[in-house]
């Protein structure tokens, strides 16, 4: 799992949301913030060469000499589109686009442009007559670097002392957003080993060659602050230059926590395996109000949300109530939420491939035989086998095994079609086992992970006696 980086973010500002009525919802407009710290590992990408070039004039007429163009393309599918359609890319390139968008019966012109789209951040690193190395970065987007601005980052045969960082703007990145060409402005920070060149040809070679001497640096995750009826909000959103990609951008996963609240890598890689995060189009329950998630920008500069009024809003989470459902069972029988009892439920997620599950097993049917007779008639279970069906017999071998005697769905583990039916899917359960405990009016109380979230569940239902 990548490692991550939590940002600070100046609360201060928050009062300036863009917020207004919109019919009986209210839209809020969240700045999230996009500042380096160390407080955990950025993501590190490397640039490409694209160019040498022997002379190039710069700002204030100063002339660098065996220049090494460096870039790192925001939209590649778009870039080799073009190429293609130049006839300077390969078909091999082409494929790659093509099953990229999955588009078998060729490219998609709504989402790929003819035209060139100038979506590369470029860098140009030359040495000037005093032997200093300087970086300059095409922050006008125009391919020349005339007018750019550009910083030394150190000097021929010259030992650097530490890793430099430097930061700019670029003013006019285009990007293809579902077909149609947008501008706007991008801000990277570069990142400088301390490389020693022993000379020019030296500088050159190792700039040729594949890198990260020089390479951009950018936050794993960003932050910002929401404020719900005076009761202020974390936000934490995983990032990547790559979700400035059209496809990728809705796939972003947003996390909540209560301000004093700490908030650490661990409890991330936590909340991932719990299936507590969001994405667009969700809905959550911040200080007894519910909000959509309505939009990410390009950029994820900033996060949309839709306050809506009601009291009620199905979801995944603590505090919603779960859609009615459909699935298989193990028995091969179709099952339905609806058909059951409203009464307190016990969800879980498991399979013979995992042995925390497996060990689990006898707990859970102490658990089972306990609350069928002190809840008798208030409660039932349903257990989720996540498994391949070459091992449905196994599963069965379990069931009697351990007198699991409720009921028993099934979710194949290898169906990953978009019309496949997948409860794990749907409830984002990325760690196993989880249990959901539900409530009689159908609204989770509670969902988690392992052998801590049954015995939680169990103290629950002792209070409901």
């Amino acid at each position: 799992m990548k490692h991550l980086l939590f940002v600070c973010f100046l609360t201060t500002i928050i009062k300036c949301f863009g917020q207004y009525e919109k019919g009986n919802e209210q839209e809020i407009i969240v700045p999230i913030n996009n500042e380096l710290t160390e407080l955990f590992y950025p993501t590190i990408h490397q640039l490409s060469f694209l160019d040498t070039i022997e002379k190039v004039q710069i700002k204030d007429s100063t002339y660098l000499y065996n220049c090494i163009v460096r870039g790192l393309h925001l939209q590649p599918s778009q870039f080799w589109y073009h190429e293609f359609k130049n006839n300077r890319g390969s078909e091999e390139s082409f494929n790659r686009i093509r099953e990229r968008l999955k588009a078998f019966n060729g490219i998609n012109s709504s989402d790929l442009i003819n035209g060139n789209i100038k979506e590369c951040l470029r860098f140009l690193i030359g040495v000037d007559k005093n032997d200093n190395i300087v970086l300059v970065a095409d922050t006008s987007n125009d391919e020349s670097f005339v007018d750019d601005p550009s910083v030394i980052i150190g000097r021929i045969s010259y030992i650097p002392k530490a890793v430099r960082y430097c930061n700019f703007h670029f003013n006019k990145i285009e990007l293809n957003a579902r077909g149609d060409k947008i501008q706007t402005g991008f801000s990277v920070t570069v990142r400088i080993k301390p490389i020693v060149y022993a000379n020019r040809q030296a500088l050159v070679e190792s700039l040729m060659g594949y890198n990260d001497d020089i390479a951009l640096i950018q936050n794993s995750y960003k932050i910002g602050d929401i404020i719900v009826d005076n009761e202020r909000y974390r936000i934490i959103i995983n990032s990547n230059i790559s979700r400035t990609i059209w496809e990728e951008i809705n796939k972003s996963q947003l996390f909540f926590a209560r301000q004093g609240v700490p908030v650490s890598k661990e409890t991330l890689y936590k909340k991932l395996g719990d299936g507590d995060f969001y994405a667009v189009g969700d809905t959550l329950l911040l200080n007894g109000k519910f909000l959509t998630i309505e939009k990410i920008s390009p950029y994820q500069d900033t996060i949309t949300f839709l306050r809506v009024k009601g009291e009620d809003a199905f979801g995944i989470h603590d505090g919603f109530v779960i859609q009615d459902f459909s699935a298989e069972q193990i028995n091969g029988e179709e099952f339905n939420l609806e058909t059951i009892d409203r009464s307190y439920l016990i969800l879980d997620f498991w399979g013979s491939w995992c042995e925390p599950c497996i060990k689990l097993l006898p707990k859970q049917k102490k658990i089972y035989k306990y609350f069928s007779k002190s809840l008798k008639g208030k409660i039932n279970f349903i257990s989720v086998a996540y498994d391949q069906r070459a091992n449905m017999d196994k599963l069965k071998n379990y069931i009697v095994k351990f007198e699991m005697n409720w009921i028993h769905l099934f979710d194949d583990r290898e169906n990953h079609g978009a019309n496949y039916n997948s409860l794990v899917k749907r409830l984002k359960i990325g760690c196993y086992p989880t249990f959901i405990l539900i409530d009689p009016s159908r609204k989770i109380l509670f969902r988690g992970c392992g052998e801590d979230a049954l015995d939680h569940i169990k103290e629950i239902l002792s209070r409901a006696n």
